[in-house]
């Protein structure tokens, strides 16, 4: 059955094209990461990575940018291209802006700028509710812990330093991990409509 919700109708549409990617011949993937290229010169290609294509391989993943990046190079250029070069990585279910480059000393370079924090990382998220106050900063530090479901794996979770006593709802602070890292990151509402909000978020730690 089809959604009635057009919110729920778009989720699924990108469910399904998340799935669809997997399923296609690595040509045909090269060519729509080619169709989504938005900037390109003698050093660098920009593209759009879709919803639901990871970056790596990985235990039932068919298909990711790292392994068309050489059919891409020679898509863009010419048959004797060298094989494009990941600079950073985007979260599988993250769309948007991805840099390439076209040799080993420019991905050296560019890798460099993500880990000085010279790169100014600006992402758009669609969240339930409506943030109170609509524009601050979220610091809570995370840690990776062993997450146990079909197939125990690690994952990065939340390990507040304060939490909300449930007697009286006073803010109680609670032993640290000394394994937890800090995370920033700053916040702004750019629109609300019904139970949603979009927010422009901007990771300060990384």
């Amino acid at each position: 059955q089809i959604p009635k919700d057009p919110t729920q109708r778009w989720l699924r549409e990108l469910t399904a094209m998340s799935q669809q990617l997997q399923q296609v011949h690595p040509n045909v993937l090269a060519k729509i990461l080619k169709q989504r290229t938005l900037y390109q010169n003698e050093e660098i290609v920009v593209i759009d990575k879709p919803y639901g294509l990871p970056v790596h391989g990985g235990p039932g993943i068919k298909n990711c940018i790292a392994d068309v990046l050489p059919i891409l190079a020679k898509m863009l250029e010419n048959m004797k291209a060298e094989p494009l070069h990941l600079c950073h990585r985007l979260d599988k279910e993250t769309t948007g802006v991805m840099v390439l480059a076209r040799s080993k000393e420019a991905a050296e370079k560019i890798r460099l700028l993500f880990k000085t924090r010279q790169v100014e990382k600006i992402y758009w998220a669609i969240v339930l509710g409506d943030p109170d106050p609509v524009e601050g900063v979220v610091e809570i530090p995370i840690v990776e812990k062993e997450v146990q479901s079909h197939q125990s794996h690690y994952k990065m979770t939340l390990a507040p330093n304060y939490r909300l006593c449930p007697e009286d709802g006073r803010v109680v602070r609670t032993r640290g991990n000394r394994h937890a890292e800090r995370a920033v990151t700053r916040y702004r509402r750019l629109a609300a409509a019904s139970a949603c909000s979009l927010l422009q978020l901007q990771p300060v730690t990384g």
